[in-house]
């Protein structure tokens, strides 16, 4: 006779999916997708940006440019402080680095509207950024092309100059 087997209904089995998940995988749900009558374009693009959200991305020196920008600001000026800015871009940052591997959707939204909140405390006319020299209104903006850059070419799958030069002529460089 066999023994009876029981599973330990306090451990239940857990299946990552994600981590077996391989571009032919993937391929195939996009394809099951379409026959459905469902999307076929995934949002983001890519699940883990490069593979991980932890190798010198563009996106992270982007933030801290524009970090750089909005400490200079916030130094002089007592009872006014960029803070659309600094929150966008710490929304931004935070996001990217360590909500997108484990939620891609969410971290993806949350790294586009960092961004753009961010984008707009420095451009709104007006604003605290006035009162400062230009030249720290065009480092920050400088800072969140290049942020922007990166989130693009990793969200949305978009064609970009930075990760183009990246790939081209740096990542070659390096090994």
């Amino acid at each position: 006779m066999r023994p009876l087997r029981v599973r330990n209904a306090a451990a239940p089995r857990v299946r990552d999916v994600r981590a077996r998940e391989t571009p032919a995988v993937r391929t195939r749900l996009v394809e099951r997708r379409a026959s459905r009558g469902g999307p076929v374009v995934t949002f983001p693009v890519e699940r883990v940006p490069d593979g991980s959200v932890w190798l010198p991305h563009h996106l992270v020196w982007g933030v801290l440019v524009v970090l750089l920008a909005v400490w200079v600001v916030s130094d002089n000026l007592p009872r006014q402080e960029p803070l659309a800015a600094m929150v966008g871009i710490l929304l931004a940052g935070f996001a990217f680095l360590f909500i997108w591997r484990p939620y891609p959707f969410a971290g993806a939204v949350l790294t586009f509207a960092g961004l753009g909140v961010a984008t707009l405390g420095v451009l709104y006319p007006g604003g605290i950024w006035s009162q400062y020299p230009l030249h720290w209104r065009l480092g920050a903006i400088l800072g969140l092309l290049v942020a922007l850059d990166d989130a693009i070419s990793h969200g949305l799958g978009v064609w970009t100059p930075f990760d183009w030069a990246w790939k081209a002529y740096l990542l070659p460089l390096m090994g």
